[in-house]
């Protein structure tokens, strides 16, 4: 896991001292850490904690990227589930296109 493992290390230690309203960018990046090292659970798990935050936080944005790092997570991990997540993703993004690019 190589890189990913320091990077990890950083972004887990930047969360436990840091601002709250950096927790679900944080998660975010460790889940795709996660996930580019092909270890789906943690990935999956790590994007729900930064869903928990960003929903807490009213961060509509980064709340749409952890749904997409979640999704994500599940289809490459094997769970079909995920699959329903990025539609739903794509499709609230294409709706709101003109506000979001």
């Amino acid at each position: 896991m190589g890189d990913f493992s320091q990077a990890i290390a950083m972004y887990e230690k930047k969360l436990m001292f840091g601002d709250e309203n950096e927790a679900p960018r944080l998660c975010e990046s460790i889940g795709r850490c996660y996930l580019e090292a092909g270890d789906f659970d943690n990935a999956v798990r790590f994007a729900e904690r930064a869903i928990k935050h960003a929903q807490g936080l009213g961060d509509a944005t980064q709340q749409m990227a952890a749904y997409l790092l979640h999704g994500q997570a599940l289809s490459l991990g094997g769970n079909h589930s995920g699959m329903g997540i990025l539609i739903l993703c794509v499709s609230y993004l294409y709706t709101r296109r003109d506000s979001v690019l």
